[in-house]
Protein backbone atom coordinates (compact mmCIF):
# COMPACT_ATOMS: atom_id res chain seq x y z
CA UNK A 1 0.00 0.00 0.00
CA UNK A 2 1.75 3.61 -1.33
CA UNK A 3 -0.48 6.71 -2.12
CA UNK A 4 0.41 8.95 -4.86
CA UNK A 5 -0.24 12.69 -4.26
CA UNK A 6 -3.33 12.71 -5.80
CA UNK A 7 -5.10 10.31 -3.88
CA UNK A 8 -3.75 11.56 -0.62
CA UNK A 9 -5.43 15.65 -1.69
CA UNK A 10 -8.29 13.46 -2.61
CA UNK A 11 -8.68 11.55 0.73
CA UNK A 12 -7.69 14.94 2.60
CA UNK A 13 -10.98 16.70 1.30
CA UNK A 14 -13.31 13.13 1.76
CA UNK A 15 -12.27 13.29 5.17
CA UNK A 16 -12.54 16.97 5.90
CA UNK A 17 -16.42 16.48 4.49
CA UNK A 18 -16.76 16.39 0.73
CA UNK A 19 -19.09 13.46 0.48
CA UNK A 20 -20.04 13.53 -3.60
CA UNK A 21 -18.08 13.51 -6.94
CA UNK A 22 -19.03 16.85 -7.73
CA UNK A 23 -17.48 18.38 -4.42
CA UNK A 24 -14.30 16.67 -5.05
CA UNK A 25 -13.95 17.31 -8.43
CA UNK A 26 -14.56 21.17 -7.34
CA UNK A 27 -12.32 21.01 -4.54
CA UNK A 28 -9.32 19.19 -6.18
CA UNK A 29 -10.24 21.65 -9.40
CA UNK A 30 -10.31 18.29 -11.68
CA UNK A 31 -13.31 16.78 -13.85
CA UNK A 32 -15.53 14.30 -12.34
CA UNK A 33 -14.13 11.48 -14.86
CA UNK A 34 -10.94 12.07 -13.65
CA UNK A 35 -11.91 11.03 -10.28
CA UNK A 36 -13.35 7.51 -11.12
CA UNK A 37 -9.78 5.91 -11.25
CA UNK A 38 -8.72 7.65 -8.11
CA UNK A 39 -11.58 6.62 -6.27
CA UNK A 40 -11.58 3.46 -6.79
CA UNK A 41 -7.66 2.70 -5.85
CA UNK A 42 -9.12 4.70 -2.26
CA UNK A 43 -11.86 2.18 -2.03
CA UNK A 44 -9.56 -1.10 -2.87
CA UNK A 45 -7.28 -0.14 -0.69
CA UNK A 46 -10.57 0.47 2.25
CA UNK A 47 -9.62 3.61 2.80
CA UNK A 48 -13.28 5.07 1.57
CA UNK A 49 -17.07 3.39 0.82
CA UNK A 50 -19.37 4.38 -1.62
CA UNK A 51 -22.81 3.79 -2.25
CA UNK A 52 -25.52 5.08 -4.13
CA UNK A 53 -28.29 7.23 -3.28
CA UNK A 54 -30.66 7.68 -5.71
CA UNK A 55 -28.71 9.27 -8.87
CA UNK A 56 -25.37 10.02 -6.84
CA UNK A 57 -22.98 8.41 -5.15
CA UNK A 58 -22.29 8.82 -1.54
CA UNK A 59 -18.40 8.92 -0.75
CA UNK A 60 -17.64 8.13 3.04
CA UNK A 61 -14.16 7.44 5.06
CA UNK A 62 -14.18 3.63 5.89
CA UNK A 63 -14.40 2.10 9.04
CA UNK A 64 -10.75 0.45 8.98
CA UNK A 65 -8.32 0.98 11.65
CA UNK A 66 -5.76 2.93 8.95
CA UNK A 67 -8.92 5.44 7.87
CA UNK A 68 -9.44 6.00 11.13
CA UNK A 69 -5.98 6.82 11.76
CA UNK A 70 -5.48 9.56 9.08
CA UNK A 71 -8.72 10.99 10.08
CA UNK A 72 -6.77 11.65 13.40
CA UNK A 73 -4.06 12.90 11.45
CA UNK A 74 -5.87 15.40 10.09
CA UNK A 75 -7.60 16.44 13.71
CA UNK A 76 -4.13 16.39 15.33
CA UNK A 77 -2.27 18.17 12.81
CA UNK A 78 -4.83 19.99 10.51
CA UNK A 79 -1.91 22.06 8.76
CA UNK A 80 0.33 19.14 7.90
CA UNK A 81 0.05 18.76 3.72
CA UNK A 82 0.68 15.07 3.88
CA UNK A 83 0.54 14.94 -0.05
CA UNK A 84 4.22 16.95 0.02
CA UNK A 85 5.88 14.24 1.72
CA UNK A 86 4.12 10.90 2.17
CA UNK A 87 3.41 10.18 -1.14
CA UNK A 88 4.76 7.28 -3.70
CA UNK A 89 8.09 6.07 -2.99
CA UNK A 90 8.55 8.03 0.04
CA UNK A 91 5.56 6.30 1.30
CA UNK A 92 7.36 3.13 1.13
CA UNK A 93 10.70 3.89 2.15
CA UNK A 94 9.20 5.20 5.48
CA UNK A 95 7.50 2.15 5.79
CA UNK A 96 10.13 -0.17 5.64
CA UNK A 97 11.93 1.62 8.05
CA UNK A 98 9.17 1.95 10.30
CA UNK A 99 10.04 -0.75 13.11
CA UNK A 100 13.72 -0.82 13.01
CA UNK A 101 17.47 0.14 11.80
CA UNK A 102 17.63 -0.57 7.45
CA UNK A 103 21.06 -0.09 6.12
CA UNK A 104 21.08 1.84 2.73
CA UNK A 105 22.16 -0.94 0.99
CA UNK A 106 19.49 -3.56 2.15
CA UNK A 107 16.81 -0.52 1.57
CA UNK A 108 17.83 -0.19 -2.14
CA UNK A 109 17.48 -3.71 -2.56
CA UNK A 110 14.43 -4.48 -0.51
CA UNK A 111 12.27 -1.11 -2.41
CA UNK A 112 14.65 -2.32 -6.04
CA UNK A 113 16.35 1.63 -6.45
CA UNK A 114 19.87 2.92 -6.28
CA UNK A 115 21.38 3.38 -3.15
CA UNK A 116 21.28 7.07 -4.60
CA UNK A 117 17.69 7.39 -4.86
CA UNK A 118 17.93 6.12 -1.66
CA UNK A 119 20.51 8.69 0.19
CA UNK A 120 18.51 11.58 -1.92
CA UNK A 121 15.01 10.74 -0.65
CA UNK A 122 16.19 10.32 2.83
CA UNK A 123 17.69 13.47 3.09
CA UNK A 124 14.43 15.07 2.06
CA UNK A 125 12.41 12.84 4.81
CA UNK A 126 15.19 13.40 7.48
CA UNK A 127 15.64 17.00 7.09
CA UNK A 128 11.70 17.26 7.84
CA UNK A 129 12.78 15.02 11.12
CA UNK A 130 10.82 11.71 10.03
CA UNK A 131 13.64 9.99 9.37
CA UNK A 132 17.14 9.29 12.10
CA UNK A 133 20.00 8.40 10.37
CA UNK A 134 23.12 6.49 12.63
CA UNK A 135 26.14 4.07 11.39
CA UNK A 136 24.52 4.24 7.71
CA UNK A 137 21.04 3.03 8.74
CA UNK A 138 17.73 4.36 8.58
CA UNK A 139 14.88 4.51 11.49
CA UNK A 140 11.80 6.21 11.40
CA UNK A 141 11.66 9.05 14.41
CA UNK A 142 8.69 7.69 15.83
CA UNK A 143 9.33 9.89 18.55
CA UNK A 144 8.50 12.76 16.46
CA UNK A 145 5.90 11.47 14.47
CA UNK A 146 4.38 9.30 16.87
CA UNK A 147 0.64 9.66 14.85
CA UNK A 148 1.88 8.96 11.84
CA UNK A 149 4.03 6.04 12.77
CA UNK A 150 0.49 4.54 13.99
CA UNK A 151 -1.05 5.50 10.78
CA UNK A 152 1.67 3.85 8.50
CA UNK A 153 1.88 0.82 11.05
CA UNK A 154 -2.02 0.07 10.04
CA UNK A 155 -1.62 0.70 6.76
CA UNK A 156 1.77 -1.61 6.32
CA UNK A 157 0.20 -4.53 8.50
CA UNK A 158 -3.56 -4.11 6.46
CA UNK A 159 -4.47 -7.16 4.85
CA UNK A 160 -8.16 -8.61 3.71
CA UNK A 161 -9.14 -11.39 5.31
CA UNK A 162 -5.59 -12.63 6.98
CA UNK A 163 -5.77 -12.36 10.56
CA UNK A 164 -2.78 -12.94 13.33
CA UNK A 165 -0.01 -11.15 11.07
CA UNK A 166 3.70 -11.57 12.15
CA UNK A 167 5.22 -9.55 9.76
CA UNK A 168 4.07 -7.42 6.40
CA UNK A 169 5.56 -5.47 3.76
CA UNK A 170 3.36 -4.94 0.72
CA UNK A 171 2.19 -8.15 -0.98
CA UNK A 172 5.03 -10.10 1.38
CA UNK A 173 3.83 -11.60 4.64
CA UNK A 174 3.71 -13.88 7.20
CA UNK A 175 0.93 -15.15 9.27
CA UNK A 176 0.22 -17.54 11.86
CA UNK A 177 -3.66 -20.07 11.01
CA UNK A 178 -5.28 -23.37 12.50
CA UNK A 179 -4.62 -25.97 10.06
CA UNK A 180 -7.95 -25.77 8.19
CA UNK A 181 -6.42 -21.90 6.95
CA UNK A 182 -3.08 -23.02 5.55
CA UNK A 183 -2.20 -21.07 2.43
CA UNK A 184 0.88 -20.47 0.90
CA UNK A 185 4.06 -21.93 2.26
CA UNK A 186 4.41 -23.42 5.35
CA UNK A 187 7.28 -21.46 7.37
CA UNK A 188 8.83 -21.14 10.98
CA UNK A 189 8.15 -23.76 12.65
CA UNK A 190 5.95 -25.28 11.26
CA UNK A 191 8.57 -25.81 8.13
CA UNK A 192 11.15 -27.47 10.88
CA UNK A 193 10.26 -30.86 10.21
CA UNK A 194 11.30 -30.58 6.77
CA UNK A 195 14.72 -29.62 8.13
CA UNK A 196 14.93 -32.70 10.53
CA UNK A 197 13.45 -31.15 13.44
CA UNK A 198 10.38 -32.91 14.26
CA UNK A 199 7.90 -31.00 16.13
CA UNK A 200 4.10 -30.49 16.23
CA UNK A 201 2.71 -27.04 16.13
CA UNK A 202 -1.05 -25.77 17.21
CA UNK A 203 -0.73 -22.58 15.10
CA UNK A 204 0.56 -23.23 11.26
CA UNK A 205 3.26 -19.99 10.16
CA UNK A 206 2.44 -19.53 6.70
CA UNK A 207 4.10 -17.38 4.19
CA UNK A 208 3.33 -15.09 0.93
CA UNK A 209 3.41 -15.00 -1.95
CA UNK A 210 4.11 -19.05 -2.07
CA UNK A 211 8.30 -20.01 -3.25
CA UNK A 212 10.42 -22.34 -1.91
CA UNK A 213 12.30 -21.07 1.05
CA UNK A 214 15.41 -21.62 2.03
CA UNK A 215 16.74 -22.90 6.15
CA UNK A 216 17.77 -19.36 6.71
CA UNK A 217 14.80 -17.87 5.93
CA UNK A 218 12.65 -20.57 7.82
CA UNK A 219 14.56 -20.01 10.93
CA UNK A 220 14.35 -16.08 10.72
CA UNK A 221 10.62 -16.66 10.48
CA UNK A 222 10.08 -19.00 13.73
CA UNK A 223 12.04 -15.95 15.75
CA UNK A 224 9.25 -14.03 14.86
CA UNK A 225 7.13 -17.00 16.29
CA UNK A 226 8.81 -16.45 19.77
CA UNK A 227 6.78 -14.95 22.04
CA UNK A 228 7.22 -16.30 26.07
CA UNK A 229 7.73 -19.97 25.47
CA UNK A 230 11.25 -21.47 26.07
CA UNK A 231 10.55 -24.51 24.40
CA UNK A 232 10.54 -22.80 20.87
CA UNK A 233 13.54 -20.92 21.86
CA UNK A 234 15.27 -24.32 22.72
CA UNK A 235 14.17 -26.00 19.03
CA UNK A 236 14.91 -22.56 17.21
CA UNK A 237 18.57 -23.48 18.58
CA UNK A 238 18.27 -27.33 17.79
CA UNK A 239 17.13 -26.09 14.55
CA UNK A 240 20.28 -23.69 14.30
CA UNK A 241 23.08 -26.40 15.06
CA UNK A 242 21.47 -28.96 12.74
CA UNK A 243 21.45 -27.28 9.99
CA UNK A 244 24.57 -25.41 10.04
CA UNK A 245 23.07 -21.69 9.07
CA UNK A 246 25.39 -18.98 7.66
CA UNK A 247 25.78 -15.67 9.92
CA UNK A 248 25.45 -13.48 7.08
CA UNK A 249 22.42 -14.96 5.65
CA UNK A 250 20.41 -14.22 8.90
CA UNK A 251 21.92 -11.26 9.55
CA UNK A 252 20.51 -9.87 6.06
CA UNK A 253 17.01 -11.45 6.68
CA UNK A 254 17.20 -10.45 10.41
CA UNK A 255 17.27 -6.64 9.22
CA UNK A 256 14.44 -7.33 6.25
CA UNK A 257 12.12 -9.23 8.62
CA UNK A 258 12.55 -6.72 11.86
CA UNK A 259 14.37 -8.73 14.28
CA UNK A 260 17.84 -8.10 14.48
CA UNK A 261 17.57 -7.14 18.19
CA UNK A 262 16.01 -11.35 18.27
CA UNK A 263 18.95 -12.86 16.49
CA UNK A 264 21.10 -10.84 18.61
CA UNK A 265 19.86 -11.71 21.85
CA UNK A 266 19.56 -15.24 20.32
CA UNK A 267 23.32 -15.46 20.07
CA UNK A 268 23.81 -14.44 23.76
CA UNK A 269 21.93 -16.93 24.92
CA UNK A 270 23.80 -19.80 22.54
CA UNK A 271 27.37 -18.57 24.32
CA UNK A 272 25.82 -18.98 28.10
CA UNK A 273 27.67 -21.84 29.57
CA UNK A 274 25.80 -21.91 32.56
CA UNK A 275 22.84 -21.33 34.68
CA UNK A 276 20.30 -18.96 33.40
CA UNK A 277 19.84 -15.90 30.62
CA UNK A 278 17.17 -13.15 30.24
CA UNK A 279 17.28 -11.09 27.16
CA UNK A 280 15.44 -8.19 26.48
CA UNK A 281 13.45 -9.54 23.34
CA UNK A 282 13.34 -13.55 24.28
CA UNK A 283 11.83 -15.94 26.62
CA UNK A 284 14.07 -16.66 30.19
CA UNK A 285 16.33 -19.73 29.02
CA UNK A 286 19.16 -22.04 30.75
CA UNK A 287 22.05 -23.57 29.07
CA UNK A 288 21.13 -26.61 30.91
CA UNK A 289 17.23 -26.80 29.20
CA UNK A 290 19.20 -25.79 25.57
CA UNK A 291 21.50 -28.79 26.22
CA UNK A 292 18.92 -31.07 27.01
CA UNK A 293 17.06 -30.29 23.82
CA UNK A 294 20.16 -30.34 21.96
CA UNK A 295 20.90 -34.19 23.42
CA UNK A 296 17.36 -35.32 22.14
CA UNK A 297 17.93 -34.14 18.92
CA UNK A 298 20.93 -35.33 18.48
CA UNK A 299 22.72 -32.14 17.67
CA UNK A 300 25.88 -30.70 18.12
CA UNK A 301 27.39 -26.96 19.00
Amino acid sequence: MALTKSELKALTRIFKGDSTRKELAKSLNVTVNRLSPLLECLKYMDFIEITRKNRNLIIRPSKTQHAYLFKKLLILEPGTKYEDFLYGLNFKLLSYCLHSRKPIENIARQLNISKKTVMNRSLHLRNRQLLNKKDRMLMFNKQTWPDLYDFLAACRNYAKHVNNILWKFEDEMIFEVSKEEIQGTLTGFSAYPLFKVPMNVIKYACYLPAKKLSKEEVFIHSLLQIRKETRLLELAAVFYYKNKLIKNKLYNLAIKFDCLDKLQDFYAVLKTKQGEVETATLPLASSEGINEMLNTYGART
